[in-house]
Formats: structure tokens, C-alpha cells, sequence
């Protein structure tokens, strides 16, 4: 399932999927400010298809930088997914008193997937990247509703593809139906 909605000359592509699958120069992986890569959600899909090069390369990076911001983002090989890279979104922050069963401490908020978004479209300009695949960042463990991140999402989406950029297909992948058909109510609204 799929749906497109062109902006300038260039589209945003609403997808039901898994984010491994889908094909594009790039794509994007949550993270947070200690370059975690968990078992769950998004960042385990990718670390399980990656394989080990892939983690290799992220505790290096990880050991490069001493101080990682929220809503920044960093890139880094794919591994063995068929892309070019993985950008490395820090959309995610992690605080002991924040731990549920859930979340496990993580959490996110508006201000940090608009700005982890922003600056993964940057580093995929700058990559001069023709295609690149989020998934709804912030909406899993970081307890953001999906409504609202998808919503933030996608006006920044918005606002990169009415600029100046090598990006002609911006990818948001959502994962099973029900969430799909919530991110395509939300863009429905705004297209």
C-alpha cells in the first residue's frame, strides 16, 4: 500500500512496509544521544538486516563524538541493506525516571522529530541523495502519537521539498495498516 503526494518537483511517498525493505539512496534510523541500537521497533529492524559491519561502524562513530545533541543526525554505511547509508536521527532522549514498561526510559518530543527530521533531509542533501526512507520517528519508544509525529513530519517534508534539494522522493514508512491509514488520514488533511 502506497500513496504519493507531489510537492514542487518532488513527492512524499506514504508506504506500509518495513523500513529495510524499502528502496531508496537512503534511510533513516532513530537513535538517541548514546547511539543505541535496540532489539525493538525501527533501530532493531535495521541492526537485525544491517549485520554486524553495521555495528561495528556505529560504536565507532558512537566513540568519535563526544557530545551528541538531540535532533542531530550522522551517517553512516548500510551494511547489508541494499542503500547507500543509514542516517542516524537523534530523536530520542533517555531519563532513568521515564522508564515504563513500555519505553524503557526513552522519550521523545515534537521539537526533537522536527529538528532529527530537519537535519537527517540536510545530511541527505548534502550526501546529494536523489530518494530517501524514514520511519515515523519518535512514535515507538518515544510515546510521541503517531498523529503528531507523522503530522511534524511531514511539514518538514514539506518545507525541504520546497527548497532548493537533490531530493526528489521523501519515503515515510509506516508499519502495518493501522498505522499506515492514520499517517494517510494526517497527510490527507494537510494535501
Amino acid at each position: 500500500m502506497s500513496k504519493n503526494y507531489e510537492i514542487g518537483k518532488g513527492i512524499i511517498e506514504l508506504s506500509e512496509g518495513d523500513i529495510v525493505d524499502y528502496r531508496a539512496d537512503a534511510i533513516v534510523c532513530p537513535t538517541n544521544p548514546q547511539f543505541m541500537v535496540g532489539n525493538l521497533g525501527t533501530s532493531g529492524a535495521i541492526k537485525r538486516a544491517a549485520g554486524r559491519g553495521f555495528l561495528d561502524e556505529v560504536e565507532r562513530l558512537s566513540s568519535l563524538y563526544k557530545e551528541i545533541r538531540l535532533g542531530d543526525a550522522y551517517v553512516t554505511t548500510a551494511g547489508e541493506i541494499p542503500v547507500k547509508y543509514i542516517i542516524h536521527a537523534v530523536c530520542t532522549g533517555w531519563d532513568s525516571s521515564q522508564i515504563t514498561r513500555e519505553r524503557e526510559g526513552f522519550y521523545s518530543d515534537g521539537q526533537m522529530i522536527r529538528k532529527s527530521t530537519e537535519n537527517s533531509l540536510k545530511v541527505a542533501n548534502g550526501l546529494r541523495l536523489k530518494s530517501l526512507g524514514f520511519s515515523a520517528l519518535g512514535t515507538g519508544m518515544g510515546g510521541v502519537p503517531l498523529e503528531e509525529g507523522v503530522d511534524i513530519m511531514i511539514e518538514e517534508f514539506t518545507i525541504h521539498l520546497g527548497s532548493p534539494t537533490s531530493l526528489k522522493k521523501i519515503g515515510l514508512v509506516l508499519y502495518g495498516e493501522d498505522s499506515y491509514r492514520l499517517a494517510q488520514a494526517v497527510a490527507d488533511k494537510k494535501f
